[in-house]
């Protein structure tokens, strides 16, 4: 495992994505597919048959309210397991087709059980884990659900793909703080932006806004030249520009540093899922 101990994100040489067939699973696996095809990645695809779902349906009381005619009919293990499997053949096919196109180094693997739990798993021996974002969520803590929380636990990087499907592309903005966290980000960042062939901006925030010369000094050291980069100050903790910008399309993606607990910078909080832009979140390193 490179990224999950050594902290070395230079190379991201193998990314799972989670599927489930849905639409913004789909969404999820073009997004994780194009980052694989430019970081020459292997990639993974994880179907996972929900268990507890399963276990759900064998219950004598359990029905479903369906949306036409609002009908309640008792749920069937039969059905339902027809069901999953025409959603796991879907799921494969797709990865196939994509996989093909983009002329990938894939596989496809399918397990039964807990959903949260089997792709944290997954997640903990690749470099990187995609998947889609929440639907309905609100703020940006809302759309880091159960999976991505137990993925950040693991100490693997999280790609959240947008609310719709676009070609992945720079500029890549990364949030920078000065912080050795930051730090590692960065690493991360610059070898996206060079795969991408995109530009690559530092959104720095904090303690660092007050040093930009020192903030430029690092960044002249740590970037190669064939990368073209500048350095945007954040002040005031105001996260408007941010969100005007990701809005505005300004971004192909934005990486950021979060807590094991799944905690953001407060002035991202309110970066909503409408913002459309894959957002990339990196566990910070275990305390001492």
């Amino acid at each position: 495992m490179i990224a999950n101990h050594s902290r070395n994100w230079a190379r991201v040489e193998r990314i799972l994505v989670a599927l489930d067939a849905s639409e913004r699973s789909l969404t999820a696996l073009e997004t994780a597919a194009a980052l694989a095809q430019a970081m020459k990645s292997e990639l993974t695809g994880l179907f996972v048959e929900d268990a507890e779902l399963l276990t759900l349906a064998e219950l004598p009381f359990t029905s479903e309210v369906r949306r036409a005619g609002a009908q309640v009919h008792r749920l069937d293990v039969a059905e339902m397991e027809k069901e999953i499997s025409k959603r796991l053949a879907s799921a494969r096919q797709a990865l196939e087709r994509l996989g093909a196109q983009r002329q990938l180094r894939w596989r496809f693997h399918s397990v039964r059980g807990n959903v949260h739990r089997e792709v944290a798993a997954a997640a903990s021996q690749v470099d990187l884990l995609c998947i889609g974002c929440r639907s309905g969520s609100g703020h940006l803590k809302s759309r880091i659900g159960g999976t991505a929380l137990r993925a950040l636990q693991s100490n693997a990087p999280v790609l959240i793909a947008g609310s719709v499907k676009r070609a992945l592309s720079g500029p890549v903005a990364v949030v920078f703080d000065g912080s050795d966290d930051a730090k590692d980000c960065a690493e991360l960042a610059v070898a996206t932006a060079r795969q991408l062939e995109g530009d690559l901006v530092f959104l720095v925030t904090g303690a660092a806004t007050d040093d930009l010369p020192a903030v430029q000094d690092w960044v002249d050291a740590a970037v190669p030249p064939d990368v073209h980069c500048r350095v945007t100050a954040v002040k005031g903790g105001d996260p408007l520009p941010l969100l005007k910008s990701a809005s505005g399309g300004r971004f192909g993606l934005i990486i950021c540093g979060v807590g094991s607990d799944g905690s953001v910078p407060n002035w991202l909080e309110h970066l909503t899922e409408g913002h459309g832009c894959p957002l990339l979140l990196v566990p910070r390193r275990a305390s001492a």
